[in-house]
């Protein structure tokens, strides 16, 4: 049976803070505002864990003792991803709000830049590691790069048929993976915009990408619940496995590459061996669909959420 440590009431949400003793690989559970976690990052130094809630609200919470530090609410719609600049110091979401992507203050949750132009809401979003610049994509089927300092239009990048559900960014900042509804993956040249190549899922829509720590596999997770590896430089799958019995939405790289975790709608979050996609362990504490899953940057715990309202961090032990 889990020993309750505290209960915290904050404004109108409850914060529960559990360990679990039966299980020590759980650390805490953290459940959230009366909404659906659709988006969550570690802050690069490893103190805050963002989630974006389907009632438009961004909590940053300080993970380690359960409490928010800060609640933005200005948002209108679903925050469906979110992306910390390599400092910490900016956030970056995609709304479900219609067209618009936004940039945050951290310390203040000010909004800093509006990024207009999509039709249709945005549903990926991610940070360039260098800092230099954004890419969104959004149910208008194309993914838009704004520079990182003024939120200014850079380009425009088509060729998906359906809406972009996921967006990732090379280590490097060279390569963006874009994928989408139409179950193919697009790898774009970062700096001219010019398609590289396309990675064919073909039988089910794309929910989530995500490079390697060297940049050399990219992971992507499906519509067909199958967790799939991609050699970059050559184009070209390395191993599919089909490990969740529906639609998978997450999937995130460990730190040192060596892991991978996926989330599903099948309740289920999942820890994978990399490169041989051998399964290690199999999380079922969530009772409710998986649409968000995380590692914090030492390597040490993995975060996931979804319809159940409830942030788990676990630590892992080797």
């Amino acid at each position: 049976m889990p020993k309750l440590i505290s209960v915290i009431g904050v404004s109108s949400f409850l914060v529960v803070m559990l360990t679990l003793s039966s299980t020590p690989q759980t650390v805490f559970q953290i459940f959230s505002p009366q909404s659906t976690i659709f988006s969550m990052e570690f802050s690069p130094d490893g103190k805050l864990l963002a989630t974006g809630q389907g009632n438009g609200t961004i909590f940053l919470w300080d993970w380690m003792t359960g409490q928010p530090v800060r609640v933005i609410s200005e948002t209108m719609g679903t925050v469906f991803a979110l992306s910390f600049s390599p400092d910490g110091r900016r956030l970056l979401t995609a709304n479900g709000d219609g067209q618009v992507g936004a940039v945050w203050d951290v310390q203040t949750g000010r909004q800093l830049l509006n990024l207009e132009g999509h039709v249709g809401w945005v549903h990926s979003a991610a940070y360039s590691p260098d800092g230099k610049f954004l890419v969104t994509g959004a149910e208008d089927k194309t993914v838009r790069v704004w520079d990182a300092a003024d939120g200014r239009l850079l380009k425009v990048l088509t060729g998906h048929r359906s809406t972009v559900f996921a967006l990732a960014i090379s280590p490097d900042s060279q390569i963006i993976a874009s994928g989408g509804g139409d179950g193919e993956i697009r790898l774009w040249d970062a700096q001219s915009g010019a398609l590289l190549g396309v990675l064919p899922v073909r039988i089910a829509a794309v929910f989530s990408v995500h490079f390697s720590p060297d940049g050399k596999l990219l992971a992507s997770t499906s519509g067909d619940g199958v967790v799939r590896l991609w050699d970059v430089a050559e184009r070209r799958l390395v191993i599919a496995v089909a490990g969740h019995r529906h639609r998978t939405h997450a999937v995130r790289f460990s730190p040192d590459g060596r892991k991978l975790a996926s989330g599903s709608m099948d309740w289920k979050v999942k820890l994978w061996e990399v490169p041989t996609l051998t399964e290690l362990k199999t999380f079922t504490e969530h009772v409710e669909f998986v649409l968000a899953v995380a590692f914090s940057p030492d390597g040490r715990f993995l975060a996931s959420g979804g319809g159940d309202f409830k942030v788990v961090v676990r630590e892992l032990q080797e």
